[in-house]
């Protein structure tokens, strides 16, 4: 059985301080998998609303909303400061010897193979060059509306999802 540590990083209170116990709580809990996921405060949420209040969204860009990138304006880090660590925290969480045993322990077909090398190249040659940013840039200006399906509506406010299952909520 697969253990996966999914880990948010990039909350108003940050610090370098709280980044370090995040990351030795993985390695100390002894996970097999490390996800260091960016708070991201999506619409319909009480942080999106606290953050929309409070003027701390660094843009409304939704398409770019998936814990990739800050979101937040932090008090005490950059956003520089959080895409590094999550970068550093993969480093030094995969790249140990412990963990890269249990990774070649447990490759059993080749297709394992082949995604565990390309999982590592991503990381290192691709992570490390500018092409990383050029793919990134890809990404970035896909049009969502092009692939879009035009029958299904998002509305203005997004409802919760209890909103959407309380029989007794009536909308305004």
């Amino acid at each position: 059985m697969e253990v996966r540590g999914s880990f948010i990083i990039g909350h108003l209170e940050e610090t370098k301080e709280t980044l370090k116990e995040t990351l030795m709580s993985a390695i100390n809990l002894d996970v097999d998998y490390l996800q260091p996921c960016i708070m991201t405060p999506y619409p319909g949420t009480q942080l999106y609303r606290e953050a929309k209040e409070n003027n701390l969204l660094t843009h409304e860009h939704y398409e770019l909303y998936g814990q990739g990138q800050p979101i937040l304006k932090m008090k005490y880090l950059t956003d520089k400061d959080i895409m590094w660590f999550q970068t550093y925290a993969f480093f030094r969480f995969y790249f140990r010897p412990k963990t890269i045993w249990r990774q070649m322990k447990s490759l059993k077909h080749w297709q394992h193979v082949i995604d565990l090398f390309s999982a590592f190249y991503v990381i290192l040659i691709e992570g490390i060059s500018k092409r990383s940013e050029n793919r990134l840039r890809e990404w970035l200006d896909f049009d969502l509306n092009s692939v879009r399906d035009p029958m299904i509506r998002i509305p203005e406010v997004p409802r919760l999802t209890w909103e959407v299952r309380n029989p007794s909520f009536v909308a305004k």
